[in-house]
């Protein structure tokens, strides 16, 4: 930085010169690349789970963004984010074998329908939905449950259709997505509903599953916690989007996986997930074991924080 003064008067008859007219000093010397500043941690969350051992969550957020090239670490960090395990007693069902869910939460449950799964799978698929269904106490103050069955475009034609909006598109047709109920409180009726899907055996369009459940919670309640649940063996037309599709839904809601069969992609699945994965990605290996109490009572135990 420099200021000039000029010179009103030169000397004269042996005067002295002016002194100098210029005069500068140094500015900018911080760093131009700056890494973000975290602030403190927050408190503990409430625990994920009423029983059956849950997790608690602190995070540091970011106070000051980063400058120029300096970094900040991502938010699933352990400098950022921190777990402590909760609530730790095993979950006793009070009426029958069967959990009730009885928190006030805004459910779409996402069924797998593709090819891929087998003619026996969805019919496990299909026993393990309406019971899942039957677990959740619906009402003004408690749940409500959208359940969306996918498979996927049965030809390249329709894929483009889906994905490039090229003319109308029919969602159940064309793109192999089939609602059996948007958000309701009647489970009895849904629940039969579901007992009555016919396996569609196409492909797999999970980025498309994704983004209509994510459509689907802007009918929701606000003061309603949201959750999606997918049962699927894992199997997914382009992982890629799927991920895409995982991470906006995400930023909505909780966002749960239940994945089937030891082939299960459970690396791309868990990058799908919400935090933690333990919490969040379910695994059962076999088809049988699927719709048997324990994993159902397992599923509603991780999903909502209220049960009986």
């Amino acid at each position: 930085m420099e200021r000039v003064r000029s010179t009103r008067q030169q000397p004269s008859g042996g005067g002295r010169p002016c002194d100098s007219t210029t005069e500068s000093t140094s500015c900018g010397d911080d760093a131009c690349d700056e890494d973000c500043k975290l602030a403190g941690w927050t408190g503990w969350s409430p625990c994920s789970k009423a029983c059956s051992g849950g997790f608690q969550v602190r995070e540091r957020h970011v106070a000051q963004k980063a400058r120029g090239q300096g970094l900040c670490v991502g938010e699933d960090a352990s400098s950022r984010r921190e777990y402590k395990k909760c609530n730790k007693e095993e979950c006793q069902p009070k009426n029958g074998g069967i959990l009730q869910c009885k928190a006030k939460l805004d459910v779409v449950l996402v069924l797998d329908g593709s090819g891929s799964i087998g003619e026996a799978g969805f019919e496990q698929v299909r026993k393990a939905g309406a019971a899942l269904v039957k677990a959740f106490d619906a009402g003004a103050e408690t749940a409500q449950i959208a359940v969306l069955m996918f498979s996927g475009p049965d030809s390249w034609e329709k894929y483009q259709k889906c994905t490039e909006n090229l003319g109308t598109v029919d969602l159940l047709t064309d793109c192999g997505l089939a609602w059996v109920s948007h958000f309701t409180t009647g489970t009895t009726a849904l629940a039969d509903g579901v007992s009555r899907l016919i396996w569609p055996k196409k492909t797999s369009f999970v980025s498309a599953a994704l983004a209509s459940a994510d459509a689907e919670l802007r009918s929701g309640r606000a003061e309603a916690q949201s959750v999606v649940i997918v049962i699927t063996d894992g199997k997914a037309m382009n992982p890629r989007k799927t991920f895409q599709a995982a991470r906006a839904l995400r930023s909505k809601a909780r966002l749960m996986w239940v994945p089937i069969t030891r082939k299960a992609d459970l690396a791309n699945i868990a990058s799908w997930a919400s935090r933690p994965v333990a919490d969040n990605v379910l695994v059962v290996h076999d088809f049988e074991d699927l719709a048997k109490p324990a994993q159902i009572n397992n599923i509603i135990a991780a999903a909502c924080p209220v049960v009986e």
